[in-house]
């Protein structure tokens, strides 16, 4: 009688297990068309935008994001699809641990992106320069040990599962959710400060500066796509079992993939489309007239260094 239960225990959590891969590839593979889409829609901005262009330490980072992760995600294909066969668990464990950090090299190119963006509209003020390097530091760091410890525990039970034909890891860290805590802090301080700085002179220079425009557009939906995606893993490595930890991962990998390709050219554009040029983090931003802004702050001090 046990041994009957315990087959039918079997049988259920095998079922559930199959459902719950099922909707994580499904998202997956989603979240992967569409960046692939957006890649093919944005390719002749690229062409224009970026390769006909001098390259700079922008242009680097764009590569990294637009082509990096594409391939990244594309092994992952491979791996969490269930196209993969006898597969070693030496090298589950060690594309668990690339993965891991090339993700977090990602991440921290585009949290920088935003970063600087930020303190385009600020201008050169030491306190928010502080304000940034700092938050930027601690988000960079603690996320860094949190994912070292984290994989120094669990990367070696790592293995291949021939059931589903996946890498898997049975017993998932109930902690581990604390990675995704730092970006997300980051970004509530990065979104602060975007918005500060709009409530304060949003009419005179969105009015006045289309680049004023992109940088507090892009980077609202930026800060609520960033935000939807963290609140889903976090609440999937908290709360919900190991067979739903890929449910949002790579589908926020591939969302937030294609939201920073556009963070760089949708500036880009803005400044092929002005007269006059000045330099912001690296790319060339619109010019525009000290005394029409100075005037339209009314005698508030010059927003021409918010995006030095």
């Amino acid at each position: 009688m046990d041994h009957s239960v315990d087959i039918d225990e079997l049988v259920e959590s095998i079922s559930v297990a199959v459902v719950h891969f099922t909707a994580s590839r499904y998202l997956f593979v989603a979240g992967y068309v569409f960046m692939i889409y957006d890649h093919l829609l944005t390719f002749g901005d690229e062409v224009e935008l970026i390769w006909m262009k001098p390259f700079n330490t922008v242009s680097i980072f764009f590569m990294i994001i637009r082509y990096g992760g594409p391939v990244v995600i594309g092994l992952d294909v491979y791996d969490i699809g269930g196209l993969a066969r006898n597969l070693s668990s030496q090298f589950c464990r060690n594309w668990h641990l690339t993965e891991t950090y090339f993700q977090i090299l990602f991440h921290g190119m585009i949290h920088a992106l935003v970063a600087f963006r930020v303190r385009a509209l600020w201008g050169r003020n030491h306190k928010t320069d502080w304000i940034l390097l700092v938050s930027y530091a601690l988000y960079l760091s603690s996320t860094i040990v949190i994912a070292t410890i984290a994989n120094a525990v669990i990367a070696d039970q790592f293995y291949f599962n021939e059931t589903f034909h996946m890498c898997f890891v049975d017993d998932f860290l109930g902690w581990f959710y604390w990675v995704w805590i730092p970006p997300l802090l980051l970004e509530v301080v990065l979104f602060a400060m975007t918005m500060a700085k709009a409530i304060r002179y949003h009419k005179g220079v969105v009015e006045i500066m289309p680049v004023a425009r992109v940088l507090y557009r892009d980077g609202i939906m930026y800060f609520l796509v960033i935000v939807g995606c963290t609140a889903i893993n976090v609440t999937a490595w908290a709360a919900l079992p190991p067979t739903l930890v890929a449910l949002a991962k790579y589908f926020g990998f591939a969302v937030v993939n294609a939201m920073g390709c556009k963070l760089i050219l949708n500036l880009r554009g803005i400044k092929e489309a002005e007269d006059g040029t000045m330099e912001s983090f690296g790319q060339t931003l619109p010019n525009i007239e000290l005394s029409r802004l100075t005037s339209s702050m009314n005698g508030s001090n010059s927003g021409l260094a918010a995006l030095q």
